[in-house]
């Protein structure tokens, strides 16, 4: 629904102004809907190439002073787009700030499984040490890490086949925290990402506002 000069004309009053500004800065208050990160981008793309018409029918409508009215309707309409921009990346950023801190947990839940069952290596170790079951335990002891650790201690022949699935399960455990962190960090990218759209957006709404004030000016002028 396009936006009229009377509706435009009247919100440009130093309260609506303030309100516009708080509205820049922390947002609509419209509710993150359930749409996921992919179709939140995919709309963002298609407002995208909306302002891109826009932008072209400005510039085309501008130099012609015969079209002030369809150059005005236009600037409205680049305002609800580049607002439904705005708005969609503050989906993003919550989408995306919800998804990092769903993954954190994934991983803290993770890292207690893996800390237990390092614990119950160190156990193991040591029940083979004080039987004297492996002369080249030190190996082990002298380890540099945990996956050197693993497979220092696969190389013992006095291993269990219980023990066995202990680092089986430690081994699968830690890839499974390295794959979240690569998601982590992409997240983290994008967000990055998200966050400097944001504020170009804002800066674009702000101008174009201003242009709308000073168009709805300017036919008040005409009119007096």
């Amino acid at each position: 629904m396009q936006l009229s000069e009377r509706k435009l004309n009247g919100f440009w009053k130093p309260a609506a102004a303030v309100m516009l500004t708080l509205a820049l800065l922390f947002g609509t208050g419209m509710s993150v809907s359930a749409e996921s990160l992919l179709e939140l981008q995919e709309r963002q793309v298609a407002l995208e190439e909306q302002k891109e018409d826009n932008d072209a029918k400005l510039e085309k409508l501008k130099e012609d002073t015969a079209q002030k009215k369809g150059y005005r309707d236009t600037l409205y309409q680049q305002i609800e787009t580049v607002q439904s921009q705005l708005d969609l990346y503050r989906q993003q950023i919550d989408r995306l700030n919800k998804q990092i801190a769903e993954a954190e947990d994934a991983i803290a839940e993770k890292q207690a499984g893996i800390d237990k069952n390092v614990e119950l290596l160190r156990e193991r170790v040591k029940a083979i040490y004080m039987s004297g079951q492996s002369p080249a335990i030190e190996i082990v002891l002298s380890s540099k890490n945990i996956m050197d650790y693993a497979d220092r201690l696969e190389m013992l022949k006095s291993i269990s086949a219980s023990d066995q699935e202990l680092i089986n399960s430690l081994k699968e455990q830690m890839s499974s925290v390295e794959d979240e962190l690569v998601l982590i960090n992409s997240d983290k990218s994008e967000l990055n990402k998200s966050k400097k759209a944001l504020e170009r957006k804002s800066a674009e709404l702000n101008a174009l506002y201003e242009e709308a004030q000073q168009l709805v000016a300017e036919a008040e002028n005409e009119e007096a």
